[in-house]
């Protein structure tokens, strides 16, 4: 699935994909009211709520499935977004240390051994279950591959190593 991004609505994590009883909607007033989506239930939470409120692999891939649903069952092309920092307030050295542990399962769109890692390692990075369940839709559309575009801490802006806060950018395709 190519994402044009040109003339198009971009839908992240962080947008209400439970819309006004329509879970298909996923903030386009112009969606088909008639039919929800399958493996999605209205509940009137947002979707970034949903994901938040649990790191359990088995409901993240459910989300994640879900959300792959809908967009297959879409006629727009749709951008995946999740946005969230690396790891928090370590020095300079551990943070691109264990930055690049989590940033190396993403790269092999592993959502599992994503949540394991960050498990494992201690990894402060707060939206890791949004990125797996992005992870999930990802696998399920065929993504085929992920690329790092830039990978950074707040020391390189700021100069103070002691405690940084890591930085990544990665396309999924």
């Amino acid at each position: 699935m190519k994402a044009r991004i040109p003339n198009r609505r971009l839908y992240t994590a962080n947008q209400r994909m439970f819309h006004q009883g329509n879970s298909r909607s996923l903030e386009n007033p112009t969606a088909d009211q008639s039919a929800p989506a399958r493996g999605i239930e209205d509940t009137g939470t947002s979707l970034s709520e949903k994901v938040r409120s649990t790191h359990h692999p088995g409901d993240l891939e459910e989300i994640g499935l879900a959300i792959a649903s809908v967009i297959r069952e879409g006629e727009e092309d749709i951008l995946i977004v999740a946005s969230n920092d690396m790891s928090h307030f370590l020095p300079d050295e551990r943070a691109r240390s264990v930055d690049k542990m989590a940033i190396e399962k993403v790269l092999e769109l592993d959502p599992m051994g994503l949540l394991e890692t960050v498990e494992r390692e201690r990894i402060s990075m707060c939206g890791v279950a949004q990125v797996a369940a992005a992870l999930v839709a990802a696998n399920e559309l065929g993504a085929s591959k992920a690329e790092l575009i830039k990978y950074a801490t707040s020391g390189d802006i700021f100069g103070d190593r002691a405690q940084v806060v890591g930085y990544a950018g990665i396309r999924i395709i």
